[in-house]
């Protein structure tokens, strides 16, 4: 069994921010969460992407490279509930393709 803080894979909010908590200790649903490192985020090839753009998963990346939040990655979440959800879920397929976020 895997040590975690939080479990998320099955969250269906309209928003959620998690902040201090390493992502390896949060079980996620890889289909709509994603894992993105400090190291991958620095190469700037996120601000290119057109789904990434004017959301939340632009705000978050900002936030992981100023060290908010104190840990080196973060999950970044389409948010099922959300009015943008299909959006993020494109921001998300987005940051995987570029390398920013981790493969799953």
């Amino acid at each position: 069994m895997d040590d975690f803080a939080l479990d998320i894979s099955e969250a269906e909010a309209v928003e959620l921010e998690l902040t201090g908590i390493p992502a390896r200790l949060v079980r996620r649903d890889p289909e709509t969460q994603a894992v993105v490192t400090r190291e991958a985020a620095l190469s700037g090839a996120w601000r290119e992407l057109e789904h990434v753009q004017g959301t939340e998963l632009r705000v978050g990346i900002q936030q992981l490279l100023k060290g908010q939040g104190g840990t080196d990655d973060m999950v970044l979440v389409a948010h099922k509930r959300s009015r943008n959800f299909r959006e993020l879920l494109a921001g998300i397929e987005e940051l995987r393709a570029a390398g920013v976020a981790l493969p799953d």
